[in-house]
């Protein structure tokens, strides 16, 4: 089967927004309150293989424009005191035309005390999340659902702690997958001869997944091994559906007649990117295909619901690819068989040079 490495970038979901510091204002202004200000700014970095968000393949750091980062003061060390402060409050990280990434704003080290950062990527993923003095970080993160087309590659950063002005001065983030990644293939058996006898040709042209999560919070906990994870929020009750298309308006599902083997039939558009979680006996899914001529006018379609298999779950930096059989004997039948795979999810661990996962 054919070899694919994706990887997501990850975005850290923190704190609530308290007083950003802008270039506008002197160094002084917001920051003495908390402590001395020093005249080192705070530059950013990422790590350069670090993967961007959705684009065309293959997804490289190139692709990485923006990302939004947030940072909390600490008079000692993140966790230890009861006193932290938003010291950045998720400002825009932008890669500029050198390479280097530079916030919309200037913002400089503290001389005493700690700073600690949380990044997310894209920027338009999460724009507020929890107060740093809860001590977690949790923002809420829906997958677009009215148009798939706009879904983006959720990642988080793992949270740079305790970072001091004698470090360097430059925070390097590393990124991580935090959804799950969902492609489609599929194929016909047509045991009968129909298509042999008419000449006709099989076509998927919508997939719908449906009862599944939309909604759930990730939480960052800067000083855990496994340091993010999906909670439900009041919006988790709500099912979510996801529909593909094979429209010219939407091209979610390449336009190509099926085999007998099995065909990747995701287009770029249609690749989904949802919120890990325990599939239920609610999730289902709908595969509308239909019988074409030679000229491609559509000849009949056919309806099937069926549900989504339990296994393998959606797990944070997995992928699943559903293959979809056809059975035309009767046109009463669709048979659907879950693979699954996972990502490397530490990137610093690899070695940034994960070799390709095969999904069997």
């Amino acid at each position: 089967m054919k070899k694919t490495t994706i990887t997501y970038l990850l975005l850290a979901a923190v704190l609530t927004a308290g007083v950003a510091l802008s270039s506008s204002c002197t160094k002084e202004e917001g920051n003495a309150r908390r402590s001395s200000v020093s005249d080192k700014p705070i530059a950013f970095c990422v790590n350069n293989s670090t993967p961007a968000t959705k684009g065309l393949d293959p997804l490289d750091n190139d692709r990485l424009l923006n990302f939004r980062v947030w940072a909390g003061y600490a008079q000692s060390a993140f966790g230890e005191d009861s006193r932290v402060d938003d010291w950045i409050a998720g400002d825009k990280v932008s890669k500029q035309d050198d390479g280097s990434f530079s916030a919309e704003n200037v913002y400089y080290w503290p001389i005493m005390g700690t700073l600690t950062f949380f990044a997310c990527a894209p920027a338009s993923a999460v724009t507020a999340a929890a107060d740093p003095r809860t001590g977690s970080f949790r923002a809420p993160f829906a997958p677009e659902q009215t148009n798939v087309t706009n879904q983006v590659d959720f990642c988080v950063a793992t949270p740079v702690v305790d970072a001091k002005v004698a470090d360097g001065g430059t925070v390097n983030f590393n990124f991580s997958h935090t959804l799950c990644y969902v492609t489609f293939a599929a194929r016909y058996t047509d045991p009968d001869g129909i298509l042999a006898r008419t000449g006709f040709k099989v076509k998927v042209d919508e997939i719908q997944l449906m009862g599944v999560k939309g909604s759930r919070d990730i939480v960052v906990l800067p000083q855990a091994s496994d340091f993010f994870s999906w909670e439900d929020n009041d919006d988790s009750a709500t099912p979510a559906t996801y529909s593909l298309s094979r429209s010219a308006a939407q091209q979610h599902l390449a336009d190509v007649a099926l085999t007998e083997s099995y065909s990747d039939i995701t287009y770029l558009n249609g690749r989904l990117y949802l919120l890990p979680q325990e599939l239920t006996e609610e999730a289902k899914i709908e595969v509308c295909f239909s019988l074409n001529a030679n000229d491609n006018n559509t000849v009949s379609k056919f309806y099937f619901e069926r549900a989504l298999p339990a296994s393998p779950a959606w797990t944070a930096a997995s992928k699943i690819k559903y293959n979809l059989t056809i059975d035309l004997s009767g046109m009463k039948d669709i048979q659907i068989q879950a693979t699954s795979g996972q990502w490397l999810d530490d990137w610093a661990d690899a070695g940034n040079n994960p070799a390709d996962k095969t999904i069997e």
